[in-house]
């Protein structure tokens, strides 16, 4: 999904801004709203990084989280059984 909505919008902002280069013939109420809409592609790029880099992030940090717990789980384990067999 996340890609899908990244092409759209970098396809919707090279689109907008080709228009506005090469078309002299539009009114400048019509570049005024192409300009808002290349505006708003370009920051839902901005977003859609930011919530690409935020997720990545946190997945990280969940991976590291979970890792750190079964080391603690198997250091237990190995304690328990160190215990046991010296009884």
């Amino acid at each position: 999904m996340f890609c899908v909505l990244s092409v759209c919008s970098l396809v919707c902002l090279c689109g907008i801004l080709n228009v506005l280069q090469n078309d002299d013939s539009l009114s400048e109420s019509t570049q005024r709203f192409l300009i808002v809409l290349g505006s708003v592609a370009l920051i839902c790029v901005c977003g859609l990084g930011y919530c690409y880099i935020s997720v990545r992030n946190e997945h990280l940090r969940y991976k590291k989280m979970l890792r750190e717990q079964q080391e603690e789980m198997n250091a237990l384990i190995d304690e328990i059984q160190a215990e046991r067999s010296m009884k």
